[in-house]
């Protein structure tokens, strides 16, 4: 009921829980930060086909093993008995992704036979513990000691979940969308966690590789971060001229750090024109301890966030707002100098606002004479001087001309301009909305490319916002104001749902 069908959960709860447990032995053991291999090994024994996840971690205790490990909805940290057999731990720094406690029941959606062999860091191996569910989670699990080639050499844990059904790895590996065939497990694990701080290592058929480095999402090159986020196959499926603009474009990726140092994201900002006949198309993501949540619409790369619930499919950026918005400002004078073509700069100006930053020169609007960036608006309207001017939703303008297979001939005060505001943050559930970024209470127009252009004028004619919206028409749903937009053969067009916009009149002053 948690999780849904999404077979991919206990892979990512597995190796979220072996993440944690490396990097609580990390600090214990003031280990380097990049201590820690999480090995995922497939295969096939005397009772079936199973997967395994393994870490040298802390290892668990019998009474974790018998106690928060097994009590549903009760996570073993910050507990009494973590402060007991950890001390320390918290004043070192540490804090877990695990929060809820739920996260290892998720393995029987894979199967009911599932072994834990567990030994603490410290311990002998003569220590390693076996905890065993031969028949689901309503079975009483049996808790023994390892036998001899059941012992675990180091500190850690280990758990293998033999599976119930022999197409669920294969279901794992399906493609979804335009992808045509299934990805490896390589592709599906560099995917799942593209900025673990801990070594992924794969084994198949006996033999071992690791596919991730510690924290290498940092170091990399940025055409490999991005071929990672969108997986090896689907950028394999482009096309030459797709490939290299994302090669082109892969050089505005920067790291976005916090006055102190702490790096919170790597990533850049674009958002393409829509093109149904092309394949190019893919998000950012918020990062959770590594692993992959909420998409980021028009910001490709990763941004690291915290969990806002308990299935973890949601993450919300840590960022704070003043540093998000300059890098978003400095990104836009960076596509500037890419030479996009006037609808893909619109855009990811619609981005760039939708983020509080500043599009620089990059286009914005439409007028008669062509796109147009902010001080090329505030130059049109400076030298026409008219007593009115017109904004209208650039969709409208597309339909007309689109359902009447013609082209307006404009007037010279008409402005028409992309009005909705991005949703940046995005997930699955359609029955949550994340405001992100939030700036701060500001009107929903200050998010917008309409809006921007209305701060033209306000700007020009030295009034304030409310001054001049209060002497213009602005239709909303209740309320409809149109007016003649220009001519399609000699005949007016006639809009019945624009912003009139009028500069205020002085006032006298009073003598």
């Amino acid at each position: 009921q948690l999780y849904g069908e999404n077979l991919i959960v206990p892979l990512r709860e597995l190796i979220q829980n072996a993440s944690d447990a490396i990097r609580a032995r990390r600090l214990l053991e003031n280990e380097i930060e990049e201590f820690g291999n999480i090995t995922i090994r497939v295969g096939k024994d005397k009772f079936g086909k199973y997967i395994e996840v393994e870490d040298n971690g802390i290892g668990m205790s019998a009474k974790v093993l018998t106690g928060p490990f097994l009590d549903f909805g009760e996570s073993f940290w910050g507990t009494s008995l973590m402060h007991e057999e950890l001390p320390g731990l918290e004043s070192k720094g540490f804090s877990s992704t695990g929060k809820y406690g739920i996260g290892f029941f998720s393995v029987f959606m894979w199967g009911e036979k599932i072994s834990i062999s567990s030994k603490r860091y410290e311990n002998g191996r003569d220590s390693t513990l076996i905890l065993e569910f031969n028949n689901g989670a309503s079975s009483r699990p049996i808790l023994r000691k390892a036998n001899g080639d059941e012992v675990i050499k180091d500190g850690g844990t280990r758990i293998r979940v033999w599976l119930s059904k022999g197409d669920i790895l294969d279901k794992l590996l399906e493609r979804y969308g335009k992808r045509k065939n299934k990805i490896s497990l390589t592709e599906l694990i560099e995917t799942l966690c593209p900025s673990i701080d801990c070594n992924i290592i794969l084994e198949e058929k006996g033999i071992a590789k690791t596919i991730i480095q510690a924290n290498d999402w940092i170091t990399i090159e940025p055409i490999n971060l991005l071929k990672r986020l969108m997986g090896i196959s689907y950028y394999n499926e482009l096309n030459k001229k797709e490939k290299s603009f994302i090669e082109t474009v892969s050089q505005n990726m920067t790291i976005l750090k916090e006055n102190d140092g702490k790096i919170v994201g790597r990533l850049l900002l674009f958002k393409e024109e829509d093109k149904k006949d092309e394949l190019f198309s893919f998000d950012g993501i918020v990062s959770v301890g590594g692993l992959r949540t909420s998409r980021l619409h028009g910001l490709f790369g990763i941004l690291i966030g915290v969990s806002e619930r308990a299935s973890r499919d949601i993450g919300i950026p840590i960022v704070s707002l003043h540093k998000f918005q300059d890098w978003v400002s400095n990104q836009a004078i960076l596509l500037s100098k890419l030479a996009l073509n006037a609808d893909t700069e619109i855009e990811c100006s619609s981005i760039i606002r939708a983020c509080g930053g500043n599009t620089s020169t990059l286009k914005i609007a439409n007028h008669k004479s062509g796109a147009l960036n902010y001080d090329q608006v505030k130059q049109i309207i400076n030298d026409k001087n008219y007593s009115e001017y017109f904004i209208i939703y650039e969709a409208a303008i597309f339909n007309f001309e689109n359902n009447n297979k013609s082209k307006i001939d404009f007037l010279d005060n008409v402005f028409w301009v992309d009005s909705g505001r991005q949703i940046i943050l995005q997930h699955r559930s359609i029955d949550l909305y994340f405001d992100w970024p939030d700036l701060e209470n500001e009107s929903f127009e200050s998010h917008t490319l309409e809006g921007l252009v209305k701060e033209a004028f306000s700007e020009l004619w030295g009034n304030s916002m409310s001054d001049i919206l209060k002497c213009s028409d602005i239709s909303t749903d209740g309320k409809k104001y149109g007016g003649i937009l220009g001519t399609v053969n000699g005949k007016d067009v006639y809009f019945d749902h624009l912003d009139i916009i009028r500069k205020p009149k002085k006032k006298r002053k009073k003598i």
